[in-house]
């Protein structure tokens, strides 16, 4: 974005992606995966579990992904970065949503039961 190669030594607006975290999960699912491999005695139900531990460690990576995406996308823009990003708005061609009527507007049959009234 910018040419600017030193960062600010100010606080930073973006998150920053949690490394930590994502190596814990990463760590437990091996330490899974190694402790079924010298536990449990080869077979279906040894097959089963590995696969069930490695889909389960592909979804906590997903998981963290999916919470960490800003801070990933984020992680090397600089400071000045707000300031020069565009947003294009497009406007949508569907029809507008029916309109609400607010409850201090009388409903259709409030009025009817008005007018017959008088």
């Amino acid at each position: 974005m910018c040419t600017v190669t030193a960062r600010s030594g100010g606080k930073r607006s973006t998150p920053r992606p949690q490394w930590g975290r994502l190596y814990v999960r990463v760590s437990s699912v091996l330490a899974a995966l190694a402790l079924v491999e010298s536990v449990v005695s080869p077979g279906p139900f040894e097959t089963a579990l590995g696969c069930g531990l490695v889909v389960a460690g592909i979804g906590a990576i997903a998981a963290w992904t999916r919470r960490n995406c800003v801070a990933l996308d984020q992680q090397d823009w600089c400071d000045c970065a707000a300031a020069k990003v565009t947003v294009r708005v497009i406007s949508s061609c569907r029809p507008e949503p029916p309109r609400i009527e607010r409850a201090d507007e009388p409903t259709p049959v409030e009025a009817m039961l008005e007018e017959a009234a008088r």
